[in-house]
């Protein structure tokens, strides 16, 4: 198991290093996943969904290839992870999105890989005091991608922070 996690973290970070090298120049390489065009940085990817990454530099940009273990990969929009993990009931303007830290300027076409245990946690800045009356209006929401389950915690409180995990 720790292998198979080490592969996907070393093909994973492959193509960072090399999708990193390719926007230092003037335009990004093409993607595809499953032989679909994707923009990677719109497309949240578990690592434990890869196959195989494939890199071909056969234009001036370069090409990446990624295929899924499953052909039939699935994805998750904004609006239906709104929908399954909060109870707001329309995306608008109000709404600021944040996916593991990331804040994202664009949220269309925005693809997360189904296979994600996914968490949310809505802030709402209604009671914040300092801030200008047409922000308080204003709702983060954070989204944090993990490859596997979190155990429950319990965090005791006393003159120090201790965790019993």
């Amino acid at each position: 198991h720790k292998i198979h996690q080490m592969k996907n973290f070393i093909l994973l970070f492959l193509l960072l290093i090399v999708y990193t090298g390719f926007s230092q120049q003037k335009q990004a390489p093409d993607a595809y996943l499953n032989s679909v065009k994707i923009d990677l940085n719109k497309v949240f990817l578990n690592p434990k969904s890869i196959d195989s990454i494939k890199i071909e530099k056969k234009t001036p940009q370069g090409t990446i290839y990624i295929l899924t273990k499953n052909r039939k990969f699935a994805t998750l929009t904004l609006r239906n992870i709104v929908n399954k993990y909060t109870d707001i009931k329309h995306i608008d303007n109000s709404i600021l999105f944040r996916i593991e830290g990331k804040l994202i300027e664009d949220t269309t076409e925005i693809k997360i890989d189904d296979s994600y245990f996914i968490y949310v946690d809505v802030v709402n800045l209604s009671g914040v005091k300092y801030l200008d009356d047409k922000f308080r209006d204003l709702k983060i929401i954070n989204i944090d991608l993990d490859e596997t389950e979190r155990k429950p915690q319990i965090m005791l409180r006393g003159n120090v922070d201790i965790w019993i995990k």
